[in-house]
């Protein structure tokens, strides 16, 4: 790896500027169109193969080998989050307004953007490196519309992608088999009855004694054992019911709920039982219901060739080991594409005095960056060149 250090006391400076300028400019899912224009700039002068828009406002960069050979692709999110950014402190706080990057995707597209041009001097020996920069990742939606557009040609024989990990030490990589983040949904139900004055309830049909069910049921469903293969989380998000008219029985009923399990398996068995409460319990109070799905973060299947080469790499490199034998608790649409690939994720970890991600003042210490740049690289290497 002296080649890659050598690299980045070249680039450090340059590197950490561009963090820095997209921790200050953020946008949100979907609508990081100022985000592509600047990567694709800074892309375009490590002279990459193939260089096109996918998903509306995403990204990919290809690298040719010297022979034909495998295609390993490398993902990374752009969004940012619905948060304001409360590290004021620094003078490359947030510009916009309500809007963040506190899960770290301005490191992620730092580390794809340094990879590209270490890649672009280092072409690997055989195949090809394809390097996508990933809209939407924070509502589901990105991996799902990169599959789905026709400007996307490749098929990978490996995916691979990080995820920065606050509360771990700085120099050590999460290792995790099976899957590597849990399966999660967000459940919006809508309850009708019909209105009736407040001083005669009985002539109406209310939804608060079903939401007070639903609630009473997500709680007693819920198992917040994560060491546990049962462990699932039912967590109430929002409610809504009628309006503030004092003189009104209400009529209409929200509730939205997050779902998380290990194992799709197991969400499907969660979520049928769900739709079976709603309907009882729909019935017992005379109401109509619908229950629908949104933000699906399927669990990120880890291929187990990939995880012994993340082990061997880490081996070579001065990085800990971190052995996790659960996944972790948050969605990642990732988990999309190793539906379909062969995929590896792990955790980079970002510092164990770090805020946890989505908290107002995290901000990713750019002193990973080389970090994930030199497992990337190093795992590319493996499978291209070896």
């Amino acid at each position: 790896m002296s080649a890659l250090k050598d690299w980045w006391s070249t680039r450090q400076k340059d590197m950490v500027e561009v963090r820095r300028h997209l921790h200050q400019n953020p946008e949100l899912s979907g609508k990081e169109t100022s985000t592509q224009a600047f990567l694709k700039y800074r892309l375009k002068t490590s002279w990459p193969d193939k260089l096109w828009e996918v998903a509306d406002t995403g990204l990919v960069a290809e690298y040719h080998g010297k022979e034909e050979g495998p295609c390993v692709m490398v993902r990374v999110d752009i969004d940012a989050l619905p948060i304001s950014d409360e590290s004021l402190d620094v003078p490359y706080a947030s510009h916009n307004e309500g809007v963040a990057h506190k899960c770290g995707h301005d490191g992620h597209s730092t580390i794809g953007l340094g990879l590209a041009h270490y890649i672009a001097q280092h072409r690997p020996k055989k195949g090809k490196v394809a390097i996508l920069f990933q809209p939407a990742e924070e509502t589901a939606q990105g991996a799902k519309a990169v599959l789905e557009d026709k400007n996307f040609k490749l098929t990978p024989d490996f995916i691979l992608a990080l995820h920065n990990v606050p509360k771990f030490p700085k120099k050590s990589i999460v290792v995790i088999r099976n899957h590597f983040s849990a399966s999660v949904r967000s459940v919006i139900i809508q309850l009708k009855g019909c209105v009736a004055h407040a001083a005669e309830p009985e002539q109406g049909r209310s939804p608060d004694m079903a939401l007070c069910e639903l609630l009473q049921y997500a709680k007693d469903q819920t198992h917040n054992a994560p060491d546990e293969e049962s462990f699932q989380l039912l967590t109430p998000i929002y409610m809504n019911m009628g309006q503030k008219a004092y003189g009104t029985s209400p009529g209409h009923g929200e509730l939205h709920l997050t779902c998380r399990s290990w194992s799709p398996e197991q969400m499907k068995q969660l979520t049928e039982q769900l739709e079976e409460k709603l309907a009882a319990v729909a019935k017992k109070y005379k109401l109509e219901s619908d229950i629908k799905y949104i933000e699906i973060f399927p669990a990120v299947r880890q291929n187990d060739q990939l995880v012994d080469a993340l082990e061997g790499a880490i081996d070579h490199l001065d990085f800990e080991a971190i052995h996790q034998n659960r996944p972790f608790r948050w969605g990642e649409d990732f988990g999309a594409f190793s539906r379909e690939f062969p995929c590896l994720m792990f955790g980079l970890g970002a510092g164990e005095e770090q805020p946890v991600l989505h908290h107002p003042t995290y901000d990713f210490p750019d002193e990973i960056i080389p970090d994930g740049i030199m497992v990337f690289s190093t795992l590319i290497d493996e499978l291209l060149n070896s």
